[in-house]
């Protein structure tokens, strides 16, 4: 089951035990329904864990952006670094050979 489809189900889940917790008990304050909600269903949890998902990507795009953005930055040294090490290591072939 994807996290759409299970929060779906947990929302409409909570939505039916809070009709019928007030069904029963219509005099309930909020915050005891609230409390009595969050102990007998998964919503708060499923919320959470999309939450947490969003700023795990969030904070993953702005290390890859990053990380591009640092390696876009040293690539035209490394073009002019490159032949002379090459040059250098050959240079050192030919005298140890």
């Amino acid at each position: 089951m994807d996290v759409s489809t299970g929060l779906k189900t947990e929302a409409y889940r909570y939505q039916m035990v809070r009709r019928r917790l007030l069904a029963s008990w219509p005099e309930t304050d909020a915050e005891t329904l609230a409390d009595t909600l969050e102990g007998i269903t998964d919503l708060h949890e499923m919320i959470a864990a999309v939450i947490r998902s969003a700023l795990v990507d969030e904070a993953l795009q702005a290390g890859y952006a990053h990380v591009w953005r640092t390696c876009a930055n040293a690539y035209p040294g490394l073009r002019n670094v490159a032949p002379k090490s090459a040059n250098w290591h050959s240079g050192l072939c030919v005298r140890l050979g």
